[in-house]
């Protein structure tokens, strides 16, 4: 019987296998190195990235995603030490998010099972036949490392050079595929690609004509800036990055803003009250975000099959508190819009970053008033929404959703 019941289990396995390499793989990327002096990873290596090309009524249109992957520091953060970030670092040059030595397709499992990335008509119906871009993240430090030398650190170089990878990204576009005459353009990102992509979204802007149909997504890169458990910790994170490798004022920042800064991204409220931009932006967020409790709440009581359970009071109130700071900002975002181009999705599930994992697409329990995350992309992206309509969130209980840390925690993430 025991038998029987394996080989049942194996051959439904190896259905749904056969289900998803049908439908849902896609293997049209190829790896891009960059070889110029300056675009490097953490360890030294040649920049490279994803590239899909786009085929049909697509190849004029591109869909660039900025990549995720926290920051060197979010993980071991100690107030008393100033040296985590390089510390981090060091982990991080030996290892996917720091070093261009491994075979990005096979690194990055989300260009074959990801919705939003396929070239799959079924599930990308939007932009499954467009020019599909991945800026990989390798500097550790959100895309926007700007330090020409290499900081050393125990004898060791250590490469810090996101902005100049990320613009050597649009000038390959620019010069072999002209980028700058594109018909469509959606660019985005998730967790830190989304805090980056917000800061790139002017210079991107700037590189394409007046024509061009230019619209941005920021995909769980909003957090807010508080003191919990009696800690700031965003702001200490930031300022100990900028500080450990000597992150100045990027070229891009100044688009949005003169006086712009990268401690900036530590308050995120302020870049985007002043963000002037003159194109569509669409923020993907979530009150109860599991990498923000983890890393900024400084709690992991929710985690396990249970969650709650071990959460103590005070772990609930600052949760809590959390919660309502994050829906709180985006009112005031949305009030303050006088572009009136931002729009705002906050849900209140644990997961961390929709466009990254396919599974949550279509899925209304993970979505708005009725709304899959799909559906409200693609009503957002036509211009289908209700003109006054602005910010869409809920209050529902978070209990309903404790299905989100286990999964995502145990079997995806463990150390996210």
């Amino acid at each position: 019987m025991p038998c029987k019941n394996f080989l049942i289990y194996f051959s439904f396995f190896i259905l749904i296998l056969s289900i998803l390499i049908i439908y849902s793989f896609d293997f049209s990327y190829e790896e891009i190195e960059i070889n110029n002096s300056k675009a490097k990873c953490l360890d030294g290596s040649n920049y490279k990235f994803l590239f899909s090309k786009g085929s049909g009524n697509g190849t004029n249109s591109f869909y660039i995603f900025f990549e995720q992957g926290g920051f060197c520091g979010d993980n071991n953060f100690d107030p008393k030490d100033d040296d985590t970030p390089k510390k981090c670092c060091m982990i991080r040059k030996n290892a996917a998010l720091g070093s261009n030595k491994f075979d990005l397709k096979l690194r990055y499992f989300n260009v074959y099972i990801s919705r939003f990335f396929t070239s799959s008509k079924y599930f990308n119906p939007i932009f499954y036949n467009w020019n599909k871009i991945q800026i990989k993240y390798c500097d550790g430090t959100l895309h926007m490392g700007n330090n020409d030398d290499p900081v050393v650190y125990n004898n060791t170089k250590l490469y810090v050079r996101g902005e100049e990878n990320v613009k050597s990204v649009f000038e390959f576009l620019i010069k072999n595929y002209n980028f700058s005459n594109a018909k469509n353009v959606l660019a985005t990102g998730s967790s830190a690609g989304a805090l980056a992509v917000v800061f790139y979204a002017k210079y991107i802007r700037s590189l394409l004509s007046d024509k061009t149909n230019y619209k941005v997504i920021s995909d769980f890169g909003y957090f807010h800036n508080g003191t919990y458990k009696g800690i700031n910790r965003l702001n200490g994170m930031m300022t100990k990055l900028k500080n450990s490798f000597n992150i100045k004022q990027t070229e891009t920042m100044r688009y949005i803003n003169e006086s712009l800064d990268f401690i900036s991204s530590s308050n995120p409220i302020k870049y985007v009250n002043n963000l002037n931009n003159d194109y569509p932006i669409l923020f993907i967020a979530s009150s109860y975000d599991s990498w923000a409790l983890k890393r900024l709440v400084n709690t992991t009581c929710f985690f396990g099959k249970k969650v709650y359970d071990s959460c103590d009071k005070k772990d609930i109130e600052e949760i809590e508190k959390y919660s309502i700071d994050v829906e709180n900002d985006f009112k005031e975002i949305i009030k303050n819009d006088k572009t009136n181009k931002i729009t705002a999705f906050v849900v209140k599930g644990f997961m961390h970053m929709y466009l990254y994992f396919g599974w949550s697409w279509n899925d209304k329990s993970y979505g708005v008033k009725g709304y899959s995350v799909q559906e409200f992309v693609h009503d957002w992206y036509y211009d289908l929404l209700p003109k006054d309509k602005k910010l869409y969130y809920d209050s529902k209980n978070i209990l309903k959703y404790k299905k989100d840390v286990y999964w995502y925690y145990n079997y995806f993430l463990p150390d996210f």
